[in-house]
């Protein structure tokens, strides 16, 4: 049996290729700030961890597409994440120093106007970089 073509593919994958509309990921946005805010208050869980770690991973590839220097500010936000990930692991409480939260805070920033500005596809193939790397950790 013959595959038809889709003969809107074009227009589908143009509509995920412009940016998104103003206000569409505040609810995104929102929920990563509360999943920082408790990881800074010592009640997250590895849940919001992960929310804010992935959000920082996208985040660098697409700061690395745009300019050095926002991919500089994302990864001292990696880089203070993972030392709340050490420490995590080593006493199992989650705490974030004060030079840590500014950073990290500071790559949330990023991530938030990088999304804001950044088309869907872009996003999606940002992710697909991320999960690419961490499959080849495993």
């Amino acid at each position: 049996m013959k595959r038809r073509k889709d003969p809107l593919a074009g227009l589908r994958l143009l509509a995920q290729a412009r940016p998104h509309d103003s206000g569409v990921l505040v609810s995104q946005h929102i929920k990563l700030r509360n999943a920082f805010y408790r990881l800074c208050a010592g009640e997250a869980d590895t849940d919001d961890f992960d929310n804010v770690a992935m959000s920082l991973n996208i985040a660098k590839i697409r700061a690395y597409q745009i300019h050095k220097d926002l991919a500089d500010v994302v990864a001292a936000a990696q880089v203070a994440l993972g030392a709340v990930q050490q420490r995590y692991v080593k006493w199992q409480k989650w705490q974030v120093l004060g030079a840590e939260r500014e950073s990290i805070a500071d790559g949330i920033t990023a991530y938030e106007q990088i999304a804001d500005a950044s088309s869907p596809l872009q996003m999606r193939n940002a992710m697909k970089v991320v999960i690419r790397n961490l499959k080849g950790l495993k």
